[in-house]
């Protein structure tokens, strides 16, 4: 994404990372705006929902622990699944 002079000197001044960046418009409500731009916000709401897609996640993170995935990248094919011994 491009980044204007004046996001990036506002987001230092005010301390938004580009992480929490990422994060906010990752799981915010994007709401339209007069021409033709879009606003993300990190609601309540959002961030309840955005903590539950985070939970499964890690709970999928722990099954895919001692396993892995052999893939041919040059076709970008699977070839086959397995458990780490």
């Amino acid at each position: 994404m491009n980044i204007t002079k004046h996001a990036s000197k506002r987001s230092q001044q005010r301390g938004i990372s580009r992480k929490l960046i990422e994060l906010i418009m990752m799981y915010g409500e994007p709401v339209a705006k007069p021409g033709g731009v879009t606003e993300y916000r990190l609601t309540s709401k959002a961030k309840t929902t955005a903590q539950s897609e985070i939970r499964k996640q890690l709970m999928l993170i722990e099954k895919a622990c001692n396993k892995g995935v052999l893939v041919d990248e040059a076709d970008n094919t699977l070839i086959s699944v397995y458990h780490i011994m």
